[in-house]
């Protein structure tokens, strides 16, 4: 079988090779240019206004979302030093079921529910701290060196947006 003419091994190959640099993005806490994602990707060649790619990138967020962990493309963003989305990851969206009414706020939203996902976990494994809605583990230490994890908010804000 093949997916948009590559056979389905070669695409599933494509498709893991765009997660292993999402994933580190999304622990990290950052976003990436979706220019910087494309030669990344070493089993398929694609440019990165190539709507192949972008479908790549609409079915491993489909999935990642149905596995409670966001929308993975949300860390992909248009251009280096924004955090704007392309107009198909507000479709795929839509279809996901979520408000689409707020684009800026679905973005935000997220990025910040993938971001914290994807910090609460070992990048190897999926936390199940994100699939219940938990946010990111931060280890604190007593004065007497006992240690203990408390489950804390790190949302991305409007803030830090560069327009």
């Amino acid at each position: 079988m093949t997916v948009h003419g590559y056979p389905d091994a070669l695409w599933a190959r494509a498709k893991g090779d765009a997660k292993g640099v999402l994933m580190p993005v999304a622990h990290a806490r950052q976003v990436i240019a979706y220019s910087d994602v494309v030669p990344q990707i070493r089993s398929i060649s694609f440019l990165a206004t190539d709507q192949r790619f972008f479908s790549l990138l609409r079915e491993i967020s489909a999935e990642e979302y149905h596995g409670g962990r966001g929308m993975l493309e949300a860390v992909a963003v248009r251009k280096a030093g924004d955090h704007e989305q392309v107009p198909g990851f507000f479709d795929l969206a839509r279809g996901l079921g979520l408000n689409v009414s707020d684009t800026d706020h679905l973005g935000f939203e997220q990025i910040n529910k993938v971001h914290n996902c994807w910090d609460a976990q070992q990048l190897s494994q999926p936390a199940a701290a994100c699939r219940l809605g938990l946010q990111a583990p931060v280890e604190l230490r007593s004065a007497m060196g006992q240690g203990f994890v408390l489950l804390a908010r790190r949302p991305l804000t409007a803030s830090v947006r560069h327009r």
